[in-house]
């Protein structure tokens, strides 16, 4: 008996052991789950540290929308509800953090200022939007070509200043993919592929740079065939540079096209701002380039910002400085690779190496005028012209589609445009000009025509075409 009732004590003692050990195993899966509840309420997409990062982010997105909103009420005030743009610029500029305000009151509505990564855009009516900028992640400038595996869009923009906008009609690589900058400037970006650079691995590699982009490009070195050229990009007297400044621009336009695979040129000749509203800015012979000049712009129906030099023409470029970028003319390389551009994009050769009438304003061609504000000039003034051009005749900027080539109007014809490409065959003609102008022959001045002018040559037929980096 007693050896009975020993027996069941331990039986009784084993399974209070084994409901304890239950027990712990079910107290530990049930204080993973409370754990693992407790996580995803913490850091899911809808967890409280998730939720308090994207409050915060509201809030400091919220606060910028309404200190710009306070300025454009301020701008508002005295005006009837029309915009002062003056006291609009000066209110957005006591806001700390604030960039891609415009440098000149006077730049045309909608206007797009950023903070940190927010950005927001002011229309013509005083209305807001905002959305988040994206900042590239990478410097792209360390890594090998064949690493860099973005999409040419997204190389597009990174390569953007601050405050600027891809035109959401014109984001296809397959057309001309188009930017505005804060001064609604419109660009247009030449891409260069990753396979281009054969022996360059990095951004600061400028001999082997500029060595892979000259054998890429070049069936367009040399200019129409027969030309006997002797053109280089390198710094001479009258270009407006100093020796210093030269190479520090050349070694910034290849480094860039090394890091971001492409660069941006204007969409447009250069043109005199306001000009598509008042005719009478036109120019009549070369005046000195300062800060009350006109500046010169890429946008359409604009007057070309002509009887310009070398010197001056860099000047003017560089005043269409966008933040954290660098403008200036166009190199020699750089025309040869927006040729090459086109080319691979579907130009035929011949149309850009042999005879470009067919999408140029040259004297011998006719064409139908697409912009309903497009000019020309006729003697010393400038007016209206619909319908169909034809005979010698120089237009505004972007007057034809016809005169277009993945987006870019007017590369070929209308305005010659310089370059800071030296031309070497005679010291007393060092500039170089490309593209023929609204007087020139086409079959005798293609696209990649070069021709040699005196450092201080003015003409109606001469103008330029900016490029940013």
């Amino acid at each position: 008996m007693k050896k009975e009732k020993d027996f069941n004590k331990i039986k009784l003692k084993e399974k209070e052991k084994g409901i304890t050990l239950i027990a712990l195993v079910i107290t530990i899966i049930v204080l993973l789950i409370l754990a693992s509840v407790s996580i995803a309420m913490l850091t899911g997409e809808n967890g409280i540290l998730t939720k308090a990062s994207t409050a915060k982010e509201q809030t400091t997105e919220a606060e910028f929308e309404e200190q710009v909103k306070i300025a454009v009420m301020s701008a508002k005030a005295n005006t009837k509800g029309k915009i002062d743009k003056t006291l609009l610029k000066t209110e957005l500029e006591k806001i700390t953090g604030i960039t891609g305000v415009p440098e000149n009151a006077t730049t045309e509505l909608p206007w797009t200022v950023i903070k940190e990564k927010y950005k927001v855009i002011i229309n013509e009516n005083g209305e807001i939007e905002t959305e988040q900028e994206k900042t590239p992640q990478i410097d792209y400038g360390t890594k090998k070509p064949e690493e860099d595996q973005r999409t040419v869009l997204e190389q597009a923009k990174a390569a953007m200043p601050t405050g600027t906008n891809i035109d959401t009609n014109n984001n296809n690589p397959a057309t001309g993919i188009v930017m505005i900058d804060s001064n609604q400037n419109q660009w247009v970006w030449i891409e260069v592929p990753n396979t281009v650079f054969t022996t360059a691995t990095s951004s600061s590699d400028y001999d082997k740079i500029k060595a892979n982009l000259i054998t890429y490009a070049g069936a367009y070195r040399e200019g129409k065939e027969g030309q006997n050229c002797n053109w280089i990009d390198e710094w001479y007297n009258g270009c407006g540079l100093t020796q210093e400044q030269y190479t520090e621009k050349y070694q910034k336009m290849l480094g860039s096209i090394y890091t971001n695979k492409g660069f941006y040129i204007g969409r447009y000749e250069a043109g005199i701002d306001g000009s598509d509203e008042n005719a009478n800015l036109l120019r009549t012979s070369r005046t000195e380039i300062t800060s009350a000049t006109p500046r010169a712009v890429s946008k359409p129906d604009m007057i070309p910002y002509n009887y310009i030099n070398c010197s001056d023409a860099e000047k003017s470029a560089e005043g269409m400085t966008v933040e954290g970028k660098t403008v200036s003319l166009m190199f020699g390389i750089q025309w040869d690779l927006a040729c090459k551009f086109l080319e691979v994009k579907g130009t035929a050769t011949a149309d850009i190496n042999e005879n470009s009438i067919n999408w140029g304003n040259y004297k011998e061609n006719s064409f139908t005028i697409d912009s309903s504000k497009a000019k020309k000039l006729n003697g010393s003034s400038y007016e209206t012209i619909t319908g169909t051009k034809s005979g010698t005749i120089l237009l505004t900027t972007g007057a034809s589609n016809k005169n277009k080539k993945m987006n870019i109007y007017d590369f070929a014809g209308n305005e010659w445009e310089l370059t800071l490409e030296h031309a070497t065959t005679s010291s007393s003609i060092p500039c170089s000009n490309r593209g023929g102008g609204y007087g020139s022959n086409a079959p005798d001045r293609p696209l990649t025509f070069r021709s040699c002018i005196k450092a201080t040559d003015t003409y109606d037929t001469l103008s330029f075409r900016p490029t940013l980096y």
